[in-house]
């Protein structure tokens, strides 16, 4: 039913000269093609002869409830009467793929076989709202017809993220790092690991029991609060104690988005996230296109600037930002370099002190929140502006 080829080359048909109108995409040597159609062109387009053909259909269009699509799988055979019906009983959608075959190869029986798939692929992903009250049944193939149809399923699984449609991506094992091969990041709270994940070409995996917090901050956006609620309805989310624990791996758009779920507010996912040796997503990937190790200068608009709240003091604490694959290191010879993180007791509670690009992150105090000075991150967890050495309060005096 068609070859997989190692590096697919598509061919994307403008049937009516727009980037948004009536498209096609085709594959040579592949038997199989898609067809989008936006919902305003299809009281024309629907005279077109590739709607005469069997093929399996998926309606997309925006959810009212939040950021992730609605999405509605279906197959006809021919396509043209269901999508007439879908047309006059459903307003969600806003665009419509069909995947059908050139030499009318599929089958009645095949493309209820891709819809099941299809389906199943989309409850396991949780990244649409499913518009499908039930779950289709698998039907009956020979061994050979079922391993073709597989093939023809995965040509549709790489083209469907080319037309913008993600709902049917489900983690995968091994799949293309975006970084340093399979590196693993963490997101610390303490000394205890509570998150992991994977930068992938795909987006940003967070791994299986990942702990994200209970509850929102009030940073967090009425889209946050969806996409978190929305989790949570879906099962990827699930109350555990005084949190919540990842259920399954789970693919989100960016780092960005991800830390934001796990901590429930805005936060920079690219100095958000980092690997066991404390390096940022952000260092690992600026190492990745060769910009580890690169001295930032004066004359480029970096180099040495003033902690303007330590030399209020009278300290007169200079900040040196260094532009290599490690964080951030700040100190002058009276002091020592401050770590990526390290934690500091006070009061017999240990509080973290993370070094991002823009200053220091007490996660304990504040998630999202980052202090331009150590001493302003000192204040933080002595729960007063009081004048205090920061330097001297974390130990970090040459």
């Amino acid at each position: 039913m068609g070859l997989i080829t190692s590096r697919p080359s598509y061919t994307i048909f403008l049937a009516d000269g727009l980037p948004d109108g009536f498209r096609v995409v085709d594959k040579s040597g592949w038997i199989g093609q898609a067809v989008i159609c936006p919902r305003t062109r299809f009281p024309e387009a629907k005279a077109n002869e590739v709607f005469d053909k069997t093929g399996v259909y998926v309606l997309c269009g925006p959810s009212e409830q939040g950021d992730l699509p609605t999405v509605y799988v279906g197959e006809g055979d021919p396509t043209r009467p269901r999508l007439e019906q879908h047309f006059l009983k459903k307003d969600f959608w806003t665009s419509l793929i069909v995947f059908t075959s050139k030499d009318k190869s599929l089958t009645k029986t095949h493309v209820q076989y891709l819809e099941s798939r299809l389906v199943g692929l989309a409850r396991r992903a949780k990244r649409s709202e499913l518009d499908n009250n039930n779950d289709p049944q698998l039907p009956t193939l020979g061994v050979a017809e079922e391993a073709a149809t597989e093939a023809f399923l995965e040509e549709m699984l790489l083209i469907y993220p080319l037309l913008g449609l993600t709902a049917f991506e489900v983690p995968r094992v091994g799949s293309q790092s975006t970084g340093v091969q399979d590196t693993t990041l963490y997101r610390k709270k303490a000394k205890e690991i509570v998150a992991r994940g994977h930068d992938k070409a795909e987006g940003f995996v967070v791994l299986a029991g990942s702990i994200a917090s209970q509850e929102n901050m009030p940073s967090a956006t009425p889209a946050l609060r969806s996409l978190r609620e929305r989790l949570v309805n879906q099962g990827v989310l699930v109350a555990d104690g005084n949190h919540l624990t990842f259920t399954q791996d789970y693919t989100f758009n960016s780092s960005s988005q991800a830390a934001a779920v796990l901590v429930g507010g805005n936060v920079a996912g690219p100095t958000y996230w980092k690997d066991d040796q404390g390096r940022t997503l952000k260092a690992i990937q600026d190492a990745a296109i060769g910009l580890s190790g690169i001295e930032k200068t004066e004359e480029e608009g970096w180099g040495t600037v003033k902690d303007t709240q330590d030399e209020a003091h009278g300290l007169g604490v200079t900040t040196t930002i260094r532009g290599n694959d490690e964080a951030p290191v700040r100190g002058t010879a009276a002091h020592k370099p401050v770590p990526a993180s390290f934690t500091k007791t006070y009061l017999g509670k240990d509080y973290t002190v993370e070094t991002v690009e823009a200053g220091y992150r007490v996660p304990e105090v504040s998630e999202t929140k980052v202090y331009k000075s150590l001493t302003a991150a000192a204040q933080a967890i002595r729960g007063n502006d009081k004048p205090i050495n920061g330097w001297q309060f974390f130990g970090l005096m040459g």
